[in-house]
């Protein structure tokens, strides 16, 4: 709620005494110090216009932090929830908050309003019924470093507040039949900080970004969403990694070596591609799922680092209205299922990469090098070898064994396609 402002004709200690004892400023201020250089201030401003510094107020949040891994020091905080009445009384309207703007976060409690150093920066978003700041805390300070630690540590506990001016509002009203403080329609925003206590309604520190664990998360990638190419694409994980640089490959793989996540080897299980908006390709998320769960070799990352990112493609396969292969631990025992799929996403890797290269050659005026056709040639007599040992279990299975007829038909069409791409270059 709105700080103590001095009445007419109301006495400089007559207002100090009663905005020491207002109850909202010593719930928002507990150090008695920082009241009485508020109350000073309040009535050295008395008489401005609504949107000076004397009308500024605090909203404070709290809620559950999730700490996910990506750029030291950066995090996302949600710092309103609209259309919900809040601890004060009062509802947020959407559109409300000023798309974009740029804010400093405040040291602990809005301490630099009383002169202590901002810690960091952000930009405020509203994101359907909920609004965000991204920001980043000022490693390099060491105020900025002790507050990232701080909210770091207790994560379950941390609070965060915003200071605001309210230009468009309506007090004592009514909201759905329920009577409330105020609407609030239009507000700009100066700073936000961690603060003790809350005020809001679901809302929360939704990710500090620490030093990173390994696995990308789905909402640290896409907070957002993502869009889908079709189902059908090719996919070519190599060649997309090279046309894409560090950031591009966060939004892009389900991996990353926390000790090397500047140079683009550090990532892993790419499954997007590198142009545009990064679309998901079906293709790319299935076979990082197989090699996830232990096909082509397996992946080599952590342990405790594969449900995370098992969890991220799983997201994907929703997306896409597949169901996932149950996870398991290790890449051990690797069910038929994700083997079958596994083969015939490498076959397809294979396939979309031979492609690329040929096409390459035939751009220059070249044709395949005698070692990659005999490569390739070599290739597709063991695939005509396996198609014909999988004929072979289809026609001795029972007749509902509809996916593996699927995965032979896929074998058979793949096969086709590396013949007829060793005849173009004849």
């Amino acid at each position: 709620m709105p700080w103590p402002t001095p009445r007419a004709n109301e006495s400089e200690d007559e207002f100090i005494s009663r905005c020491m004892a207002d109850e909202y400023i010593q719930e928002d201020l507990d150090d008695q110090e920082q009241r009485l250089a508020v109350c000073y201030r309040q009535w050295r401003n008395r008489g401005k216009s609504e949107v000076s510094i004397m009308e500024k107020q605090y909203k404070t949040f709290s809620g559950l932090v999730e700490l996910k891994e990506d750029k030291p020091g950066a995090f996302v905080a949600r710092i309103a929830t609209l259309n919900t009445v809040d601890k004060d009384g009062d509802v947020t309207l959407p559109k409300a908050f000023p798309e974009g703007k740029k804010i400093l976060i405040s040291s602990y409690m809005h301490g630099s309003w009383m002169g202590g150093l901002p810690v960091g920066k952000g930009t405020i978003h509203e994101r359907g019924d909920e609004v965000v700041v991204e920001g980043q805390f000022n490693l390099k300070s060491d105020t900025g470093k002790e507050h990232y630690e701080t909210v770091k540590f207790a994560p379950e506990l941390q609070e965060w507040s915003y200071g605001f001016i309210a230009l468009e509002k309506e007090e004592d009203t009514e909201w759905e039949g329920q009577p409330v403080a105020r609407i609030l329609k239009k507000l700009d925003v100066f700073e936000a900080s961690p603060v003790l206590r809350g005020a809001g309604v679901d809302t929360a520190v939704l990710a500090i970004k620490a030093e990173s664990k390994g696995p990308i998360t789905y909402q640290g990638a896409h907070p957002d969403g993502t869009p889908k190419a079709d189902e059908g694409e090719d996919w070519d994980a190599g060649d997309e990694v090279r046309r894409a640089d560090v950031e591009e490959l966060k939004a892009m793989c389900a991996w990353v070596d926390p000790a090397d996540s500047e140079n683009k080897t550090a990532y892993k299980l790419p499954h997007h591609k590198a142009a545009g908006e990064h679309a998901v390709v079906w293709k790319g998320v299935s076979g990082a799922m197989a090699a996830l769960l232990g096909a082509r070799g397996g992946v080599d990352i952590p342990e405790g680092d594969r449900k995370g990112v098992y969890s991220h493609l799983k997201r994907h396969y929703a997306e896409f209205e597949k169901e996932p292969p149950e996870f398991r631990a290790s890449a051990e025992g690797v069910t038929f299922a994700v083997q079958a799929e596994a083969a015939l996403a490498a076959v397809n890797d294979l396939v979309t990469r031979a492609k690329s290269l040929a096409d390459l050659r035939r751009k220059e005026g070249r044709a395949l090098s005698t070692a990659n056709r005999e490569r390739i040639s070599g290739l597709l007599t063991a695939l005509k070898d396996v198609a014909a040992d999988l004929q072979g279990l289809l026609e001795a299975a029972e007749p509902d064994s509809g996916k593996a007829q699927r995965l032979y038909l896929e074998f058979i069409k793949i096969k086709n396609e590396m013949g007829g791409m060793l005849q173009c270059q004849n």
